[in-house]
């Protein structure tokens, strides 16, 4: 699956995350495959909110079982010193993220192409 600005234009990305985007990835993500540790850095430090995405682009079956190890990293998060978790659980989510959306069967079928025809609701 490719996140693209336009499919982030559809789902009604903020502005500001829309530009983080636009700038850091002006080709789009591809996020199939196994995570690339330099782009889950590169999300983490500019402050992107993959859990956003995934809110919107995973099947509803699929949110439940996501949103339990959401829970789970959360947890992690505060068993450690501030700043180090912070950058931890960040990237503990863009990763999860990244795994969730890299299967195709997670993915709501009409956003597998990178277009939506309408945003959802």
């Amino acid at each position: 699956m490719k996140i693209t600005a336009d499919l982030l234009t559809r789902l009604g990305a903020c502005e500001a995350q829309f530009d983080i985007f636009v700038t850091t990835f002006p080709d789009g993500l591809d996020v199939s495959g196994e995570p690339d540790p330099d782009t889950v850095e590169r999300v983490v430090e500019t402050s992107l909110n993959p859990v956003w995405v995934a809110r919107r682009l995973l099947k509803h079956e699929v949110l439940d079982r996501f949103s339990d190890v959401e829970e789970t990293a959360w947890i992690e998060y505060y068993r450690g010193p501030p700043l180090v978790a912070s950058s931890a659980y960040r990237a503990s989510l863009t990763t999860l993220v990244w795994h969730y959306l890299a299967d195709d069967r997670n993915v709501q079928p009409e956003y597998l192409d990178g277009t939506v025809a309408e945003c959802p609701s």
